[in-house]
């Protein structure tokens, strides 16, 4: 029991460490290019330096970790503390269309006491590597439907059919029956999606006219509405 513990303890605070948001960039990056702005935030109890840098995205063809730009390089936050990462993302030019990924990485250091050069306690530090996307052109995601229905199981309402994304950009949509929120979708180029096995599901009256209605995640925007 006394083990378990410790170990609960030691993964506890392992997670505690880094906190950001948001954890996604999502915006076009070609000619004046997008900004975003990430909050930091220092949950740990000792102070922590964190280091930031950009890596090339291995898995991606097309790679924006060249037109990254980010400040600060480095900062160190308190027990409790908030600090701000601004990070801009522009070609400056015209440049292939498609979607772009590049890493942001923030990387945990100790801190260091003035008076002995000895760290403030034991700390667990680590090395989160976001992989952020863009995008440049006039591209967007184009949803295909399929087999659209909705069945009833322990009082549960289910959405049933297929999502299929046939754009050349990832899309994150807000999915609702009627007024009724079921969850949130990501859904990736090329990719087809089962709104079963996602358990798109709740305890909520049906209409006589129902709606599937798909809002963007960002611009809470209604993208579809479709009867079912």
């Amino acid at each position: 029991m006394k083990l378990f513990l410790i170990f609960f303890l030691i993964c506890q605070s392992l997670f505690a460490y880094i906190n950001i948001h948001p954890t996604t960039f999502d915006k076009r990056i070609d000619f004046e290019g997008s900004y975003e702005e990430y909050t930091l935030v220092n949950t740990s109890n000792s102070p922590i330096m964190y280091r930031i840098y950009t890596e090339k995205d291995k898995n991606s063809n097309l790679n924006m970790e060249s037109f990254m730009e980010y400040y600060p390089r480095s900062l160190i936050l308190k027990p409790g503390e908030m600090g701000k990462i601004q990070l801009s993302i522009s070609s400056n030019s015209k440049i292939p269309e498609g979607e772009y990924s590049g890493i942001l990485g923030i990387r945990e250091l100790p801190v260091f006491n003035e008076n002995n050069n000895k760290t403030s306690g034991v700390q667990i530090l680590t090395d989160l590597k976001l992989t952020l996307m863009g995008y440049a052109g006039e591209i967007s995601p184009k949803l295909i439907f399929k087999n659209l229905k909705i069945t009833n199981k322990k009082n549960k309402n289910i959405l049933n059919g297929l999502i299929k994304n046939s754009g050349k950009l990832r899309g994150k949509y807000e999915i609702y029956i009627n007024e009724h929120f079921l969850g949130n979708l990501r859904i990736l180029p090329g990719e087809e999606l089962d709104f079963y096995k996602m358990d798109f599901s709740g305890e909520f009256k049906l209409e006589r006219n129902n709606k599937l209605k798909i809002l963007d995640y960002t611009t809470k925007k209604l993208i579809y509405e479709i009867k079912i």
